[in-house]
């Protein structure tokens, strides 16, 4: 069982698949990359010509990948590799290594206590992110690679997907009875689900342990939970939508 979140069916990959412009639409997307690296690279050149370039921190992150045909799919809205990996980069001066390049898996939460910390500041203690400050450092550091990608619903929880990226290969859960597992140092692109595979168990077994249920990762900040919000919270019957509405 392999499956994506949505048909990969939009108003470009609609118009990309009836039109059987596949290769015009990978030229384009290569173009208008080469575009943005461009325009950033201006943007960097003049930072390093003004004097606020030794205390400016500059991050560039995209928020999804994105599909050009792969495993038939256009587009986002899956939780494969092409779909959850993001571009991520930082330039911090007297910290960051100019041109390293890290293959750790990390994840976008991690931005926050990352800047926080090359800010002197200590980030809340329910953040769930981590410093990336030591793989800036040394692109090489010893890292638990894990990230974590989910999507969900409008809240229905029997719609909540996750997936996790683990230097073990790739598990994702959709729903509460559906699987993947892909080991991604035998098979990079995610063809053949190994989820049922008793070679895996062990593997499948641990990731499966990594991944925080569906209600944990609702759950609001600490600081919105006060004692008159919970209480009305209590109080308030649960309003059922009525047929025809």
């Amino acid at each position: 069982m392999a499956k994506a979140v949505s048909d990969g069916i939009g108003s470009f990959a609609d118009k990309v698949i009836k039109s059987g412009k596949h290769k015009e639409a990978v030229q384009a997307y290569l173009a208008t990359t080469t575009y943005v690296d461009t325009q950033i690279g201006r943007v960097l050149d003049a930072l390093e010509k003004s004097p606020y370039k030794d205390n400016t921190i500059v991050v560039f992150l995209t928020d999804h990948g994105l599909h050009l045909g792969e495993k038939l799919h256009w587009q986002k809205t899956t939780l494969w590799e092409e779909g959850t990996h993001t571009l991520l980069m930082f330039r911090a001066p007297g910290v960051s290594e100019a041109g390293g390049v890290s293959e750790r898996f990390v994840s976008l939460m991690d931005i926050y206590p990352t800047l926080a910390e090359l800010c002197g500041l200590t980030p809340p203690a329910y953040i769930d992110g981590r410093s990336l400050v030591p793989l800036l450092t040394n692109t090489k550091a010893a890292w638990e690679s894990t990230a974590i990608t989910g999507l969900c619903d409008k809240g229905k929880t029997d719609l909540a997907y996750v997936s996790i990226r683990h230097e073990l290969g790739r598990y994702t859960r959709y729903g509460s009875d559906q699987e993947e597992f892909y080991d991604t140092t035998k098979d990079p692109h995610e063809w053949t689900n190994q989820i049922d595979n008793p070679e895996y168990a062990t593997t499948v077994k641990k990731l499966r342990s990594l991944v925080p249920s569906f209600e944990d990762t609702a759950q609001p900040l600490p600081s919105a939970l006060t004692k008159e919000r919970l209480s009305k919270k209590r109080r308030e019957p649960r309003k059922e939508k009525q047929q025809g509405e």
